[in-house]
Formats: C-alpha cells, structure tokens, sequence
C-alpha cells in the first residue's frame, strides 16, 4: 500500500499543486494532510487527488470552518487535531513495535 504525507503547506499552492501531481502518478492509495493549510483558498488545491485525502488540523488555521466547508466540498472530512488510521487492515504502528 503507498501513502503520501504533506504537511506544513502555509498558503504555498504550487506545493499543493506539485505534490498532487506527484501523488498521482505514484498511484497512492491514500494521501493525509496534517497541519496548516492556514487559508480556505488553499483547499481548492486538493481537488485532483487519485488517492483517497484525510486530513488532520493543524495550530495555524485561519478560518476553520470555511477550510471544513471546502473540504466537505470535495467530500473529505477533518481527522480532528490528533488521528489514528487503520489503512489496509494494517494496525498504524511498526512491525518492530510487536514483541
């Protein structure tokens, strides 16, 4: 299973932009966001992505409930401010982690 992480993307939308295309040509299966999108206009960059999009909020959001709004949009809910996945049937933590 591939999955791509962003975070940290502070308004830069050719960012946004140059990691959707490079998501999808690596035909992910999920993508998450965490942290700091900062402005709503920003979500309209996530609008491309083959892969199923989570994302978690991040400490430098501006207008929570329009970045929620637009993200609902696109029909993606937010994670909260802290988020556990289950990708896969796959517990999210190392292997190394089991005894």
């Amino acid at each position: 299973m591939k999955i791509g992480l962003m975070a940290d993307i502070h308004e830069r939308l050719d960012t946004v932009e140059r990691a959707i295309e490079f998501f999808n040509r690596q035909s992910l299966e999920h993508i998450l966001y965490t942290d700091d999108l900062v402005s709503p206009f920003v979500v309209s960059k996530f609008s491309k992505p083959k892969a199923k999009l989570y994302y978690v909020w991040g400490n430098n959001e501006g207008d929570r409930r329009r970045v929620r709004e637009r993200f609902e949009e696109l029909g993606v809910s937010s994670l909260g401010e802290v988020a556990k996945l289950e990708l896969g049937g796959q517990e999210d933590r190392p292997s190394s982690w089991y005894p």
